[in-house]
């Protein structure tokens, strides 16, 4: 599930990293073009996709399971900085030799060295955001466990605490306006 996140995370950086590497959107994508981003706009819906998807995987199984949905975060983010750099140089440098352009230069090149550094950048909002996912399910697995202590909830209780006739829902309608009764 982690590698989803990470893709997420590449995609993110790799555009952010060419916007802040040519601001100019006529330049930047003549810049993309140049540098084989053929099929950036299928690589970045698969890799937010991928994020979304897993995201919502690992929170249900942190919901679902009967541990305490924590997580090693130095363990986690050590993963992601390797994994997500090491996928974004690989992204890069394929994207180079299918384009026919010089795989070598790929390293110093600024968009790459951006990218890099949004990596790590990334990964720590990434963290604290799992982080702070992982205490929300936590929060809400308690509640429902103590909701009903004698069964524990498959699915979280939503209370807007809004008092909603049942007629009006029946009727198709929340709104006490309308036509008069016939």
């Amino acid at each position: 599930m982690m590698g989803g996140i990470a893709a997420l995370g590449v995609v993110t950086a790799h555009g952010l990293a060419y916007l802040f590497a040519e601001p100019d959107p006529h330049q930047r994508l003549g810049l993309l073009q140049h540098t084989g981003h053929r099929w950036w706009t299928a690589v970045m819906a698969v890799g937010i996709g991928l994020g979304v998807t897993c995201f919502g995987a690992l929170i249900d199984s942190w919901r679902r399971s009967s541990d305490d949905a924590s997580f090693d975060r130095r363990r986690v983010a050590v993963w992601l900085v390797l994994f997500q750099s090491g996928a974004f140089f690989g992204l890069e440098s394929l994207e180079r030799l299918l384009s026919g352009g010089n795989v070598w230069t790929v390293a110093v090149e600024i968009p790459v060295v951006l990218g890099l550094a949004l990596q790590i950048v990334l990964v720590v909002l990434e963290v604290w955001l799992l982080s702070a996912v992982a205490r929300g399910v936590r929060y809400l697995v308690a509640r429902s466990c103590h909701a009903s202590p004698h069964r524990r909830s498959t699915s979280f209780p939503v209370r807007l605490g809004l008092p909603v006739p049942r007629p009006l829902v029946a009727a198709g309608g929340l709104s006490r306006r309308g036509p008069p009764p016939s």
